[in-house]
């Protein structure tokens, strides 16, 4: 009997109840809505101390869960934020490098739909302000362009589907708030890291009316001594007038000072700058009324002349020369007075390099010039260019020959920037050469080497370079310690020459300079023809102790880059100039990451060579490069290891 009661007791008190519990808990279909059960924590509950154990652990629970949600909610938040700000981000960074080569010029951010996302100064100082304040702004609506045979809207979307940049062929008018402007149309798609279809375009109109003094100086491009600007306009312009004025004849011609040198030697550097700044002020006054006046180099002067044919070209620039070689220039007390000789030739319209093709030609017309007795002025014509090219093998034969007889020959060197990693071992130089001519004017190893070649006298060259560097190496310690690397080229003759070898190690051993200090780079070779001696030559200068550079194998032809692969190189080369785009053609970056990529897995260090604008400098320090060489690094200097910049 007792038995029962304790067992009904039990039944009543607690199992009944937390069956109740069960029960209602087993209703519930989720973890969720079973936190909202709210059991009964009174006396007339059998389990109230249960009951109020559950209700504080449910209670706790809920806490957590409620704070994870607020977790999950502000995390999921912040994820689509950050997501939107690297997307933003991409974007910036991407059309930074698209802007980098417009910063003079009108642009403009469209998006997709061709709405002005975005204006520059330059672009926002021409349009209509009332049309720039719409939120909807359609470029079509906002930029008025004629004279092209589609609108706008089209030439985005070409832009958006390729992914590429788009160049408008021909020239347009720009109807903008400062008037109407000729201007070069340039659509660059924006496209962020991991998207697969660019999202923006950038629209760069490009004017064409602004003068070659503002243009030089945007560009950096005018002379210190002439004040005059220089080759990059003179370019531009020649460019320019080959695309507004095709059907209209031009002429240029060049400028050569006579016997300039011997003036230097006599009244020194100062009295010739002076001297060429006047003469830069005396040309300017008699031809600008009819062209421009630009100074190349040293003392030449290229003069653009706008609607002339050579003929009369010929005719001004004889009066002009003949007025130079009756003034007087005083310095120091002293008159001084000088004579000129030019070459002209017309503007060549339909060459595949029309300024360069007519640089080759007033050159050779201003050397006919100079072979005519100089102070005279001569036109060119195809005769004259054969006759030259004859002039100019037997001229430069006989400097070859009198500058290694009588040691002619002059070392230069130009400093190559390292990247940080590498500075360390120590500071890098290119050391080149110039042969001085009969007038005193140094001349580039582009200029005689390749007659040196055909002559065979390049080894000879070769082992001047290298004994000359050897003996300013060996000479000061302190500078050689200082010194990580010094880069040679190398002609094609020495690499198959026998005696090299044995010249290179004497040399070693005669001036005491430990081999790894010189990096040998190697030319561009046939090597189908050339492997049986590269091969051992590349051996064996790896067993002396030497440095090996050569050109990298995506800038080689393809049926070349098989051999090329087999050399154990230790530093590529890359032309700047072959990938001149990079800062705003996706391609052609995509080209550039790549030849460094593969560089590095073959543990080949890289050097880009050809810098000379400084934005292009700085991508490729971005992108990696080991070793940077160019006029935006340094320049060439007489003064050797000179490290200033």
């Amino acid at each position: 009997m007792p038995l029962l009661l304790i067992s009904g007791a039990l039944r009543a008190l607690v199992i009944n109840p937390l069956k109740r519990i069960a029960e209602t808990l087993a209703l519930q279909t989720d973890a969720e809505s079973s936190l909202d059960i709210v059991l009964d924590e009174s006396r007339r509950n059998e389990v109230g101390v249960i009951a109020r154990l559950y209700n504080e652990r449910t209670r706790h629970l809920r806490e957590l869960m409620d704070g994870a949600l607020s977790m999950k909610t502000q995390m999921s938040l912040e994820s689509a934020q950050r997501r939107d700000l690297e997307r933003a981000l991409d974007r910036v960074r991407a059309l930074h490098l698209t802007t980098l080569g417009a910063l003079d010029d009108a642009w403009g951010l469209l998006d997709a739909e061709g709405r002005l996302v975005q204006v520059n100064p330059a672009m926002e100082a021409r349009l209509d302000r009332r049309q720039t304040e719409r939120a909807d702004r359609m470029a079509d609506e906002v930029i008025s362009l004629q004279g092209f045979d589609q609108p706008l809207s089209h030439w985005l979307q070409q832009a958006l589907e390729r992914g590429q940049a788009v160049e408008l062929p021909e020239t347009g008018t720009w109807l903008s708030n400062s008037g109407d402007l000729p201007v070069t149309v340039h659509l660059h798609p924006v496209k962020p890291a991991l998207q697969r279809r660019a999202s923006h375009v950038v629209l760069v109109l490009r004017t064409l009316d602004r003068t070659a003094d503002a243009q030089a100086q945007a560009q950096g491009d005018l002379s210190p001594v002439s004040g005059l600007p220089g080759r990059l306009s003179a370019e531009r312009h020649v460019k320019r007038l080959l695309l507004e004025q095709a059907a209209t004849p031009h002429a240029a011609a060049l400028i050569n000072l006579d016997r300039f040198e011997a003036l230097n030697v006599l009244h020194g550097r100062t009295a010739g700058d002076e001297l060429l700044h006047r003469v830069a002020r005396h040309l300017e006054g008699a031809a600008g009324n009819f062209g421009a006046v630009y100074h190349l180099n040293g003392d030449e002067f290229l003069v653009v002349l706008e609607g002339f044919d050579a003929n009369r070209a010929q005719v001004l620039i004889s009066a002009l020369c003949a007025q130079l070689a009756k003034a007087e220039f005083r310095w120091s007390s002293k008159n001084l007075s000088l004579t000129a000789s030019a070459g002209v030739a017309d503007l060549q319209p339909d060459a595949e390099r029309p300024f360069n093709l007519l640089l080759t030609q007033v050159d050779a017309a201003c050397q006919a010039a100079k072979q005519r007795g100089r102070n005279t002025t001569v036109t060119f014509t195809p005769e004259l260019s054969r006759s030259q090219s004859l002039i100019d093998n037997t001229l430069w034969t006989r400097r070859i020959t009198a500058g290694l007889q009588e040691n002619r020959f002059h070392l230069t060197t130009q400093l190559i920037a390292s990247s940080k990693v590498l500075q360390s071992e120590g500071e890098v130089f290119d050391m080149q050469v110039a042969l001085e001519d009969e007038e005193g004017f140094w001349a580039e190893p582009s200029v005689f080497m390749p007659v040196a070649e055909r002559l065979q006298l390049s080894p000879q060259i070769d082992r001047w370079i290298v004994s000359q560097s050897l003996v300013q190496l060996g000479q000061d310690p302190s500078r050689l310690a200082a010194i990580g690397r010094v880069r040679l080229r190398l002609s094609p003759s020495t690499v198959i020459d026998p005696d090299w070898l044995t010249f290179l190690i004497d040399a070693f051993e005669t001036h005491g300079v430990p081999a790894r200090h010189i990096c040998f780079e190697l030319p561009e070779l046939d090597m189908r023809l050339s492997q049986s001696a590269v091969l051992p030559f590349c051996d064996a200068m790896r067993a002396i102790g030497c440095h090996l550079a050569g050109p990298h194998p995506l800038s080689l032809a393809a049926a070349d880059r098989s051999g090329w692969r087999h050399l154990r190189l230790d530093e590529v080369v890359l032309d700047a100039s072959s990938l001149a785009g990079l800062q705003t053609d996706a391609a052609e970056r995509l080209m550039a990451e790549q030849a460094l990529q593969l560089a590095r897995e073959r543990k080949q260090r890289r050097l880009v060579c050809n810098l000379h604008d400084p934005e292009m400098l700085k991508a490729w320090q971005l992108l990696g490069a080991d070793y940077l060489e160019g006029m935006a690094v340094a320049r060439s200097t007489p003064i050797l290891f000179n490290t200033a910049r």
